[in-house]
């Protein structure tokens, strides 16, 4: 930047150079700075190429306001100065619709003279011959003539929008082409919202590992704790799931078992997971009555269908504990292609998914569910309790532990 702000005679080996250092490093500033290299040469273009021609018509002007003047005996101040509008100057030389939707290079500049007032009309034409006139209204013109020697078309938001066959852009004055800027590249059209189910192919399996006590429950339970949530991703849905199996009398044999962040769902070909149409958190607590094996139905809105816990009889019980989830069908939210493209840009054109754009930056996962923690609490009922309320607490103690006195008194 010093190098520009003293006024170099060398501004655009300056500028080259600054593009040569940022190829493989930002792509998209390194084309920012080729357009900003083209703009540069267009006014200078526009002031030397254009010199020529510009001073051969305003001597032109000149002679025949004279001789007008002459031959009609009138004022020269009083005599139309007559136009010749030219471009000489595109920028950009062509229109990548990537960077349109992208909103990273949305405008043409033109540059000449005599604009002003002239009445010029851009015209789209695509692939299959058609042409469709994308001027715009007088009162919202897509093609502003900022001044006697510039325009702008529009190709934002709230300018043209470019058809997906796009061939190229048009420029016409009184009805001759003046000037053609060709599309290239594939139009990418803007990504489709749209709810889709996800079935999660077979189980996954939490192993535990003995934490503390003897290793054996002794018929002691244990207190089971479960927590699975998921977190969604750009590249897809991950989940992590954890419990703990605790014996409710000393000496409190614990096993605990964790699995970080796995992936359970990609979203479809040039597409991204937005959300989850779920409560993305599943939480569960039980007392274990007897035999090797419960499974347990969560289902409903959860996207745990069931949680299967093993291993809870013999002296090494606590090494063997694990918990089995499987899955429903998980309902989410994606941004997809619509057919038959294979990729797209988020809606409002503020970045890209899939195919050749930029995938968008990941967003950051949820917190992660707390691992449960190996030393128990010293009333295992009462934390149950606390886990739902009391009613349902007595409903989830009776339906484990059964008809048995002896059983139930394990936790009043």
């Amino acid at each position: 930047m010093s190098d520009l702000t003293t006024q170099s005679t060398e501004w655009q080996h300056v500028l080259e150079q600054a593009e040569g250092k940022l190829i493989g490093e930002a792509n998209d500033i390194v084309k920012d700075l080729q357009d900003i290299v083209s703009e540069a040469e267009g006014a200078a273009i526009a002031e030397a190429m254009c010199y020529t021609d510009f001073i051969r018509q305003r001597v032109f002007q000149t002679i025949v306001i004279l001789l007008t003047a002459v031959v009609t005996k009138q004022s020269y101040s009083n005599i139309p100065v007559p136009k010749a509008p030219t471009v000489c100057v595109v920028t950009p030389t062509s229109v990548d619709p990537v960077r349109v939707a992208n909103n990273s290079a949305n405008t043409l500049q033109f540059w000449g003279y005599d604009f002003a007032g002239a009445p010029y009309r851009v015209f789209v034409d695509d692939a299959t011959g058609g042409s469709t006139d994308v001027t715009g209204p007088k009162n919202a013109p897509n093609l502003a003539i900022e001044t006697n020697y510039s325009m702008v078309l529009n190709m934002g938001s709230n300018g043209v929008q470019l058809p997906a066959n796009a061939k190229d852009i048009r420029l016409q004055l009184n009805g001759d082409d003046v000037d053609t800027v060709p599309v290239v590249g594939e139009n990418v059209p803007e990504c489709v919202s749209q709810l889709v189910p996800i079935d999660v192919p077979g189980n996954v399996q939490v192993p535990g590992a003995h934490s503390q006590g003897d290793g054996d429950y002794w018929g002691h339970g244990p207190a089971v704790s479960a927590t699975v949530s998921l977190d969604v991703r750009s590249d897809g849905l991950y989940a992590r799931a954890g419990f703990s199996a605790t014996e409710t009398q000393s000496d409190w044999t614990s096993s605990v078992g964790t699995k970080d962040w796995f992936r359970i769902a990609i979203p479809l070909p040039g597409g991204t997971i937005t959300q989850v149409e779920a409560d993305p958190n599943t939480n569960y607590a039980y007392i274990h009555v007897n035999g090797n094996e419960d499974p347990i139905d969560v289902g409903g809105t959860k996207p745990v269908k069931q949680l299967v816990f093993n291993g809870f009889n013999g002296s090494k019980a606590a090494d063997g504990t694990s918990m089995d989830i499987s899955w429903q069908a998980i309902q989410v939210v994606e941004l997809a292609p619509p057919s038959p493209y294979t990729s797209c840009v988020p809606l409002g054109g503020s970045g890209s998914s899939g195919g050749s754009p930029s995938p968008s930056p990941s967003p950051s996962p949820t917190p992660a569910p707390p691992s449960p923690k190996p030393t128990p609490p010293p009333n295992p009922c009462a934390a149950l309790k606390q886990l739902r309320p009391a009613a349902s607490a007595t409903v989830i103690v009776k339906r484990f532990l059964g008809p048995s006195e002896a059983l139930v008194r394990q936790c009043p």
